[in-house]
């Protein structure tokens, strides 16, 4: 590695820091930033290409030509990209759903959806291999609009969330490919906490919170044309999430790094010598 670890994190509104508020973003990179310069001499640098609202689909495109434009940069190149899309593909997928409403077949809906979606990350994933940085390939969260308890149009989608969650470890389970999966979509889950704890770190069905509980009871208030927010943020949801992925990086990442900075100074070593 050089004197900074950079790394770039790309993906939707989960990645920009989109919390259901339209005060400020509050993205997960900010404390994950933090902790990493922490608990390593390197500076890490964090670029945040989140873009609220994007489809998997559409991000291969914009990261080649971000990294186009990187090349010659400070910023570039990059150790560690790190990935988090596909949910705004599975809530695109309802409106298909929708208009067949067969419920009897979404297993093989879901199917479909999900090779679809991991067909678009897999571009992401190969293009990171191929500027040769290690690829963190995050699973997509729960789909608070999908309960498990209930047979609705929405049920597919946590069903192709946890197939592309097979198909990513699939492809990080080759040592090739360079890449690691840590499934985030378990570590924080939508289903399965108590109800105190959702409201604490969930703003809404998709999104972390980073209000308090007074904040987000005013979220749909108008006066005079602006939204009722207080300004106080309290990063709960975003700061737990950055913490899951900085495990991940002390378990997996950070000893990737190591090595490839040895077998790197044994290729210079080696060139040197000839």
């Amino acid at each position: 590695m050089s004197q900074e670890t950079h790394v770039l994190a790309f993906g939707d509104s989960l990645t920009e820091g989109f919390c259901g508020n339209y005060i400020k973003m509050c993205p997960f990179t900010e404390p994950l930033e933090r902790d990493l310069n922490q608990l390593i001499e390197n500076n890490v640098k964090i670029v945040n290409m989140g873009n609220c609202g994007e489809r998997a689909t559409a991000m291969p495109a914009r990261l080649n030509d971000f990294l186009d434009h990187c090349k010659g940069s400070e910023a570039a190149p990059f150790d560690v990209m790190i990935f988090l899309g596909g949910t705004n593909d599975l809530g695109g997928g309802l409106h298909t759903y929708e208009r067949h409403n067969d419920l009897d077949d979404s297993d093989e809906f879901a199917a479909k959806v999900a090779d679809a979606v991991f067909a678009a990350l897999k571009q992401l994933y190969v293009t990171a291999k191929e500027n040769n940085a290690h690829c963190v390939c995050l699973s997509i969260f729960e789909h608070g609009g999908d309960d498990p308890q209930k047979k609705t149009v929405y049920s597919y989608i946590n069903r192709a969330r946890a197939l592309i969650a097979e198909k990513q470890k699939d492809y990080c389970s080759n040592p090739e490919n360079n890449a690691s999966f840590f499934d985030l979509g378990k570590e924080f889950p939508y289903f399965g906490i108590d109800e105190e704890s959702r409201k604490e770190l969930w703003g809404d069905r998709i999104h972390p919170v980073s209000e308090n509980g007074e904040d987000r009871k005013k979220r749909f208030i108008f006066k005079s044309s602006q939204r009722l927010l207080n300004e106080k943020q309290s990063q709960k949801g975003y700061e737990q999430i950055a913490s899951l992925i900085l495990k991940h990086f002390r378990s997996t990442v950070l000893p990737l790094l190591k090595i490839a900075e040895v077998e790197k100074k044994e290729d210079d070593e080696k060139n040197a010598q000839k």
